[in-house]
């Protein structure tokens, strides 16, 4: 790997907190956290520890040095994330319109897969045409392109409670459990019927309020289909 030259990067300030600070004569021992500010108002922690001995000319120099900065993905994540213009109340307007919008289209599509299965299942038709497999197939990616698409499964932590669930399942925090209660058929949700796949004809959303705060919105609101 290259030097990039660490003393380049846009630091504004730098600081040394430690957290155990160790003297043996000459030598003394420090470990503790670097913060690094930048210009952007990015600030950095790194993990460190250093050594420190007395020269023969009285003063003090280090000759142990070993810092990190520890999970950089999750601080890439972070970073990522100060630097995102705040939440437009006209973005949650769309949202929500995606929402009902991608309801109704996927139900569409769900029920002619269903009607299509049932039909040969009254005509007697032997054994699962391939047909049908494809096309649930491209249901079940469909359901997962809509909760990717308006759910945060892939950002963050989501809480989302459903409709139409066992009680024992009604609180659904991954995106196999969201895909489920909109197509259903998955063994571990048995009771799923699959949610979007009612006759949907239109969605829209009764806002009570829209609160906003940077980077997060909640909305309150009267759902009707």
């Amino acid at each position: 790997m290259k030097d990039w030259g660490f003393a380049l990067r846009p630091w504004k300030s730098a600081h040394l907190a430690s957290e155990s600070v160790i003297i043996h004569g000459t030598q003394g021992l420090v470990m503790g956290l670097a913060y690094f500010d930048d210009v952007a108002g990015i600030q950095r922690k790194a993990e460190y520890a250093m050594g420190f001995v007395k020269s023969h000319e009285g003063t003090v120099r280090i000759n142990l040095h070993h810092s990190h900065f520890p999970n950089y993905t999750e601080i890439r994540k972070l970073q990522v994330l100060s630097t995102r213009a705040p939440i437009q109340k006209y973005q949650v307007l769309q949202a929500q319109k995606d929402w009902g919008d991608g309801m109704v289209d996927l139900g569409r599509y769900g029920r002619t897969v269903l009607e299509n299965e049932e039909k040969d299942r009254l005509e007697k038709f032997v054994g699962v045409h391939p047909e049908h497999k494809k096309n649930r197939t491209t249901l079940w990616r469909k359901a997962a392109d809509f909760v990717d698409k308006l759910y945060g499964f892939n950002e963050a932590q989501v809480l989302l409670k459903v409709t139409e669930a066992s009680p024992s399942t009604r609180f659904r925090t991954t995106r196999l459990g969201a895909v489920s209660w909109l197509i259903g058929n998955d063994l571990d949700f048995p009771a799923d019927r699959g949610f979007a796949l009612r006759p949907w004809n239109q969605v829209r959303f009764e806002n009570a309020d829209v609160s906003i705060q940077g980077e997060r919105a909640q909305a309150q609101h009267v759902l009707a289909g």
